[in-house]
């Protein structure tokens, strides 16, 4: 098995100070994350935004979530099970996809991910240097599945496509959608685009439904990502960043 399910008290902690340091971007971007039912974070969410959390503050977040988790420890053992009941199928439909072609242009595939059940922050995130993933579970088994895969193609992408373009937050997960539809469209077939993806960059959205065809060639994502962004300037091919090949 090449997926690993943790978690811990100082994960959860650390999970939700970050998501009080980026209070600004899930406003702008139009997420509601989950923290910790405490009247104290409201006004840390207010200060927050107001760029002035102070080290005092962070540490009050620190010791309400560390209450918390022990509070919820039976609920989250219970969800570390629930998640590691799915994870030899996420993994073979991850190692479905064609991993060593898609490494020549940079897709990166970790020998292990991690997966972090969590009760906080927004549904599914993803540490692209580490490869973890961070994951709500919902009452649905379809959409734990795919949320999972969701942010293990996050991590797959986000240096060879998402820093190199430097794509908006819209556009990046149009991508990912995208890549889902096409490559687990049968498998998830009530998986779909998020609304906010209509705001993406309308040369990725019009590239990766082009010419009526039903697939795009993930094969050539990279040099086709070129000619949106970087032309005229001659494409100068891939950069090949292969690992070892997933067990």
């Amino acid at each position: 098995m090449q997926i690993k399910v943790v978690t811990s008290k100082e994960m959860e902690i650390r999970r939700v100070l970050n998501t009080l340091k980026d209070t600004l971007f899930f406003d702008k971007n139009g997420y509601t994350p989950k923290l910790p039912s405490n009247p104290a974070f409201e006004v840390l969410k207010q200060h927050a935004r107001q760029k002035r959390l102070t080290a005092e503050e962070f540490k009050i977040a620190e010791i309400i979530t560390g209450e918390a988790y022990d509070s919820q420890k039976e609920k989250y053992d219970n969800t570390c099970k629930k998640v590691e009941e799915y994870t030899e199928e996420v993994w073979r439909l991850f190692k479905s996809l064609p991993l060593r072609e898609y490494e020549g242009w940079g897709f990166k595939v970790f020998p292990e991910y991690i997966i972090v059940p969590t009760l906080y922050g927004i549904g599914g995130s993803y540490n692209h240097e580490k490869g973890m993933v961070f994951t709500q579970l919902t009452e649905d088994p379809e959409r734990n599945r795919s949320r999972t895969l969701h942010e293990m193609v996050h991590v797959g992408i986000e240096e060879a496509v998402v820093k190199k373009y430097n794509l908006d937050q819209n556009t990046k997960e149009y991508i990912v959608d995208r890549f889902m539809i096409d490559h687990f469209g049968d498998i998830f077939p009530h998986y779909q685009e998020q609304k906010s993806t209509m705001r993406a960059e309308p040369r990725v959205r019009a590239l990766l439904q082009q010419q009526g065809k039903p697939k795009f060639d993930w094969r050539n994502i990279d040099r086709e990502m070129w000619g949106v962004y970087r032309s005229p300037v001659p494409y100068p091919g891939p950069a090949l960043q292969k690992g070892p090949e997933p067990q």
